[in-house]
């Protein structure tokens, strides 16, 4: 079944949208030479219905750089594409500013949900796929898992 996209509307099309990459979720990709996100990475976790992302604008009006959206996720990879290419993919952008959290991160203030994934198993990864080859996404880091780094502590 397909869910309708909420979009907000508030979020330009320009607006560049972050996305952690778990370890587990970028495996390594023989055409691209380099780990790469699986379409897991852009589905919401287990029991929710929303893909967190933060937006660019609001990190640069906190004077955050996009890497602190991997503050406390330090083996992370993180990627980034314009919310157009969201909705192009058939993903809703609405903002979602984090209030209360357990966990109170620095960016929590930019926080933005992609909505709209579809909830059968057949197509749920279809929207992630089509976001996957959108040439405006951007790895800006790879993730880094422990078979990644090798006993002396230094990257493969």
């Amino acid at each position: 079944m397909s869910v309708t996209p909420e979009d907000d509307g508030t979020v330009p099309d320009s607006d560049l949208l972050y996305r952690r990459v778990p370890p587990s979720q970028a495996h390594y990709d023989a055409n691209r030479k380099r780990r790469y996100p699986s379409s897991a990475a852009l589905l919401p976790s287990s029991g929710d219905t929303e893909v967190s992302v933060y937006m660019g604008s609001k990190l640069t009006q906190l004077g955050l750089d996009p890497m602190d959206v991997l503050e406390a996720h330090e083996s992370y990879g993180l990627m980034r594409f314009p919310a157009l290419a969201a909705r192009q993919a058939g993903y809703g952008v609405k903002q979602d500013e984090v209030v209360n959290s357990e966990r109170p991160l620095k960016v929590d203030p930019a926080h933005a949900v992609l909505t709209g994934t579809p909830t059968s198993s057949k197509q749920k990864r279809k929207p992630a796929r089509l976001l996957l080859a959108n040439p405006t996404l951007e790895v800006l880091r790879d993730p880094v898992d422990n078979e990644d780094v090798d006993p002396t502590g230094s990257q493969r």
